[in-house]
């Protein structure tokens, strides 16, 4: 699933990169991917990426895009990602 979002910058086009699900009951997530112009044709990785909550790209307004759009940062790939902290089984330091 894809869309083309109309900027400032030009056409962009707009896909899912991954989601989340929380369990405890917070909001679905969506990481967005932007390609500028023909690379998303190319096969290439996004230039840019943000989260944004929704569950489906179809089900968000061309606001809430156009926002996650302005709060875009650079595409990092799956293993450049920080990974979340490993909760600690010590209950003390040792010296």
């Amino acid at each position: 699933e894809e869309l083309v979002l109309e900027t400032d910058e030009g056409s962009v086009t707009v896909r899912v990169l991954g989601e989340t699900v929380h369990r405890s009951g917070g909001p679905p997530l969506l990481l967005l991917g932007f390609w500028s112009g023909d690379a998303s044709q190319e096969g290439a990785p996004p230039a840019e990426e943000a989260w944004v909550v929704g569950r489906r790209l179809a089900e968000l307004s061309q606001d809430a895009l156009r926002e996650a759009f302005q709060r875009r940062r650079p595409y990092r790939p799956p293993s450049d990602a920080p990974r979340p902290p490993r909760p600690s089984r010590r209950r003390g330091r040792r010296e």
